[in-house]
């Protein structure tokens, strides 16, 4: 668990905002007008925040 906290802490904090909207189950549509952002940059910052997540937790995949 200490080392997902150590992940999003390392994403941007505009990707990770994002992100954890979209993780707590907000739609696309929802997080763009909350954060006053178009949804295709809604969903590139998640994005981003999948591929930092992903490299920073690398050493458990198998």
């Amino acid at each position: 668990m200490e080392d997902i906290s150590k992940a999003m802490a390392s994403i941007k904090q505009e990707h990770n905002i994002p992100f954890q909207l979209y993780f707590e189950g907000f739609k696309y549509e929802e997080i763009a007008i909350q954060l006053d952002i178009p949804v295709g940059t809604v969903k590139t910052h998640i994005h981003q925040a999948r591929i930092g997540l992903k490299k920073y937790l690398a050493m458990y995949r198998p």
